[in-house]
């Protein structure tokens, strides 16, 4: 028991001072680098998303049969709809998938008929920080990742990011 209360007062003064110093994530993140809270604020989009193989995407004129097939190869919930360029038009995800089948679409309907429009994205050199903010404020699994010239780069998957060990931080007042 001595010991168990030893650690909680020591773990109290602790905190106490490091609130007193001002001690910041970053000054922890900066000791710990290699530990969750440190990972989670030096990791960047970059570094976690899905690319090459592994990118689902599809042109706008592709069908719904390909979207799919595609989103099963790559064994992933969604499917980017782009244009030639590569520049992003819309998502189409599984619940995407369900509704046209509850409406009973063609395997034939073309993806751009079908898909949700301008997705949220995020560009491939934000922290990982940001997507943690939009997974938790919106109901979404899957997030768009692009470069400077809003080409699509990659995709987030929320079931990647367990593996991580990465938790949301509290976001700093910065009033």
């Amino acid at each position: 028991t001595s010991a168990l209360v030893t650690l909680a007062v020591c773990d109290t003064l602790a905190m106490l001072v490091q609130e007193e110093r001002g001690f910041t994530l970053e000054e922890y993140s900066q000791l710990h680098p290699g530990g969750a809270i440190g990972a989670t604020l030096t990791l960047r989009i970059h570094d976690v998303m899905r690319s090459g193989d592994r990118l689902p995407s599809c042109l706008e004129d592709a069908t719904l049969e390909e979207a799919i097939v595609t989103m099963t190869a790559c064994k992933s919930g969604a499917v980017v709809v782009v244009d030639s360029d590569k520049t992003v038009l819309g998502i189409f995800t599984d619940g995407d998938l369900r509704r046209a089948f509850t409406q009973r679409r063609s395997t034939f309907t073309r993806i751009c008929d079908v898909m949700t429009p301008n997705p949220i994205c995020l560009h491939e050199n934000e922290e990982i920080q940001a997507a943690l903010d939009v997974f938790s404020r919106r109901n979404i699994d899957d997030l768009i990742v692009v470069n400077e010239q809003k080409v699509l780069v990659g995709l987030v998957d929320l079931q990647d990011l367990p593996k991580l060990k990465l938790f949301g931080l509290p976001k700093e007042d910065k009033s």
